[in-house]
């Protein structure tokens, strides 16, 4: 988890933040992460569970700047009005991560996003919504290769995604571990060939996915 939590922070805090919403915050690790490397950081750590807040709570009691608030999302989280602000929504799916980001009270502009699922539908969503996709990064752990993505709403020019660009990534592409990045790309077609009764859309990810693989391992 220590890599994975260290890339996320490293992502929140080349924004230069002053504050930041770990929404399903879990036991509190990143919060842990941030507030070591950055003491004056304000922090609000959101779950839906109880347990896991009471965790993260334990974890964070000797840090003053900490907020702890059991919310479905935004539901019950204060503006804090501290710009700039960086939400971070990790280790939750795809189609969760849409849902929170189009809550009507969603206030924040900055966001870190770690999917574990649906990540090509995540993007479509994003160029649908005028969210920019700034960054793009992998880590592996354990086994596990994970998506990072640092995504922006205050860009004057809104980012369109091309249907290849949904499939690779706009900026994965550019990954400079390309032996992680194969791995990660052919795991993804595993898990689109694997499917039962494959969409037109499905068949199209896996011709993308095979084209690029070959292209990389051609190189």
């Amino acid at each position: 988890m220590k890599r994975r939590i260290s890339t996320i922070a490293n992502l929140v805090l080349q924004q230069k933040p002053k504050a930041f919403y770990d929404i399903g915050c879990d036991h509190g690790y990143l919060a842990r992460e941030l507030v070591q490397q950055n003491p004056s950081l304000v922090g609000v750590n959101s779950d839906i569970s109880a347990n896991a807040l009471g965790a993260a709570k334990g974890l964070l009691k000797d840090h003053t700047n900490m907020h702890f608030i059991t919310s479905d999302g935004f539901d019950l989280l204060p503006n804090l009005n501290l710009d700039p602000a960086v939400g971070v929504i990790a280790g939750l799916g795809g189609l969760k991560i849409m849902q929170i980001l189009a809550q009507h009270n969603n206030f924040l502009k900055h966001f870190v996003l770690q999917p574990q699922s649906n990540i090509i539908e995540l993007r479509r969503f994003l160029s649908a919504n005028q969210w920019t996709i700034t960054t793009e990064t992998l880590v592996e752990e354990r086994g596990f290769i994970y998506l990072v993505l640092a995504v922006d709403k205050t860009k004057a020019q809104t980012q369109y995604l091309t249907e290849e660009q949904m499939i690779l990534g706009p900026h994965l592409v550019n990954f400079t571990d390309k032996q992680m990045l194969v791995k990660y790309y052919n795991g993804l077609l595993k898990n689109f060939t694997a499917r039962l009764n494959p969409s037109q859309f499905d068949s199209q990810v896996i011709h993308v996915l095979n084209k690029i693989i070959k292209a990389y391992e051609r190189s």
